[in-house]
C-alpha cells in the first residue's frame, strides 16, 4: 500500500508539472524580446478605476500594494504599461526592475557574505530564551525567533553570484555535500520519477530523504518542496538552510534527533529546474 501511495503521488506530481511545464513554454513563446518591467505608482485610484485595472488582466492581488498616501504601487510589464496608459496618468518609480535590483544584487552580495560568516563565527551561541521550560523543547511551539539566537549552520552557503542564491548546479553540489557529510541521515540525490522521467528541458528533478536510517519501522512522512516558479528562490534558500540545520544540529540537539529518529523527511529542493535555469540566464547577476 505503501508504494502504491507514493507511485499515485509521484504520477500526479509528475503529470501536473509536465502541464505547468506545457504553460511555461507557451508562455515564453508568446513573450516580448527584452520586455521590461517597471514599477508605476498611481496617485489614489479610485475602486472603479482598480476594477478597470483588474479587468484589463493586472494582478493586483500579488505583488501590489497601497502606500502610506493611499497611492497605488504596481510592477508592469511594457503590454502592460502601454493598456494603463490609455485611461489614467501615472509616474514611473523604478524604469526598470530586473537592472534595479541586479545592480542591487551585485552592490549587496559581498556585504551579505561577510555577514554569513560573521553569523558562522558564533560558535557558542546560547538557547537561553524567555519561554516557559514546559513550552521550550517542544518542537511545535518553536516559533519565538526574537527569543532564540538559532545557530547558522556551518555548511549554509549563498551562491556565488546570482543575487546569492544557489543555482541549479549549485543546489545539486549542496546535496552531494549533505551525502557525503552526513551518510546515515541523508540519502543520495535520485530522481523523484520511479520512471525516470525528465522535465521538458531535459532534467531530472531531485529529491533526497533525511531519516536516520539505522532506525526501522513506519515512520510519518513529510515532503518538503521549493522552487515551483522560477523566481521563487527564497523557498530554495530556506530549504536548504533548514536542511543543514537539521544534518549538523542532530548529535545536539534532542529535537532535531527526535524529528529526524522517528520521520522520513523528503526533500525536493528544486521543483522547477527549468524554470530556475532559465531565470539564470535571463538574469545571472539576479534581478
Amino acid at each position: 500500500m505503501k508504494k502504491i501511495t507514493q507511485f499515485l503521488f509521484l504520477f500526479l506530481f509528475f503529470t501536473s508539472y509536465l502541464h505547468s511545464q506545457s504553460e511555461h513554454i507557451n508562455h515564453l513563446a508568446k513573450k516580448t524580446p527584452n520586455e521590461i518591467y517597471k514599477k508605476i505608482k498611481i496617485a489614489n485610484p479610485s475602486p472603479e478605476l482598480m476594477n478597470k485595472l483588474g479587468r484589463i488582466g493586472l494582478d493586483l492581488d500579488c505583488g501590489s500594494q497601497f502606500d502610506s498616501n493611499g497611492d497605488l504601487l504596481i510592477e508592469v510589464s511594457s503590454y502592460e504599461e502601454a493598456k494603463i496608459k490609455k485611461f489614467t496618468s501615472y509616474k514611473v518609480v523604478i524604469a526598470d526592475m530586473e537592472s534595479f535590483y541586479s545592480k542591487r544584487s551585485l552592490e549587496n552580495l559581498p556585504q551579505a557574505k561577510l555577514n554569513l560568516r560573521i553569523l558562522k563565527g558564533k560558535k557558542n551561541v546560547s538557547k537561553n530564551t524567555s519561554l516557559k521550560t514546559t513550552t521550550y523543547g517542544n518542537i511545535t511551539h518553536r516559533f519565538e525567533n526574537t527569543e532564540i539566537d538559532w545557530v547558522v549552520p556551518n555548511n549554509f552557503e549563498l551562491g556565488a553570484s546570482f543575487g546569492g542564491c544557489l543555482t541549479v548546479d549549485e543546489t545539486n553540489a549542496q546535496l552531494d555535500l549533505m551525502r557525503s557529510l552526513y551518510p546515515n541521515l541523508i540519502t543520495a540525490k535520485e530522481n523523484a520519477s520511479p520512471t525516470d522521467q525528465r522535465t521538458i528541458g531535459g532534467r531530472p528533478i531531485y529529491v533526497v530523504k533525511i531519516s536516520n536510517s539505522s532506525i526501522s519501522g513506519t515512520k510519518p512522512q513529510t515532503l518538503y518542496t521549493g522552487m515551483t516558479h522560477s523566481r521563487e528562490v527564497s523557498s530554495l534558500m530556506n530549504l536548504t538552510y533548514y536542511m543543514w540545520y537539521l544534518l549538523e544540529n542532530y548529535a545536539t540537539d534532542p529535537d532535531v534527533k527526535n524529528l529526524v529518529d522517528n520521520h522520513e523527511l523528503y526533500f525536493i529542493p528544486i521543483v522547477n529546474p527549468d524554470g530556475l535555469t532559465y531565470n539564470q540566464t535571463q538574469s545571472p547577476n539576479g534581478g
